[in-house]
């Protein structure tokens, strides 16, 4: 029995927090992008830093997709 529904390959993502300063989470993100992975997600929060600028730095350095989450 054949399918007309399109199927897309399964894409796996990681959680991560810039730890080491700009240069270090440059290499971070272009690890994860290495290991295959083709999203990176950090979290947002009324206590916690924004995420943007750090998730826009790794978007440059790599080809990952980015995003946050609550």
């Amino acid at each position: 029995m054949s399918s007309d529904v399109p199927t897309r390959p399964f894409r796996f993502g990681v959680v991560a927090t810039p730890q080491a300063g700009g240069e270090g989470w440059i290499a971070t993100a272009k690890r994860i992008e290495e290991l295959g992975y083709s999203t990176l997600l950090m979290p947002d929060g009324v206590q916690l830093l924004s995420p943007f600028s750090s998730l826009a730095v790794a978007a440059t350095a790599t080809s990952l997709r980015v995003g946050t989450f609550v």
